[in-house]
């Protein structure tokens, strides 16, 4: 759902989280296996493919969704300069639940 409110906002020259993303996954190597490709999981949800492949398996690392909500968060502080209440409490709870992971 994230990807698809992403998707719906107007284009924007504003720097949002999605460059970031991109750029991180260039700077991967190019033998790393699976998914590279900052759209991959998006693409296969969409189409159930992969590299242009019918695939109807997935392997979802626990990180895909919180980068992709904070993708679609960005974007629209890009577009609008402003963010709901909602989303400012999810970035809340969710810079909590990181720094908790980092401390343990």
């Amino acid at each position: 759902m994230a990807a698809a409110a992403e998707g719906m906002l107007p284009g924007t020259d504003e720097p949002h989280f999605r460059q970031k993303v991109k750029d991180f996954a260039a700077s991967l190597p190019d033998d790393l296996e699976g998914s590279k490709n900052p759209n991959d999981v998006i693409t296969w949800l969409k189409h159930g493919t992969y590299n242009g492949q019918k695939c109807e398996t997935a392997t979802i690392d626990n990180s895909e969704a919180p980068v992709i909500i904070w993708r679609a968060i960005t974007k629209f502080f890009a577009v609008y300069d402003e963010v709901s209440p909602q989303m400012q409490s999810w970035a809340k709870s969710m810079r909590n639940e990181l720094m908790a992971e980092k401390a343990a």
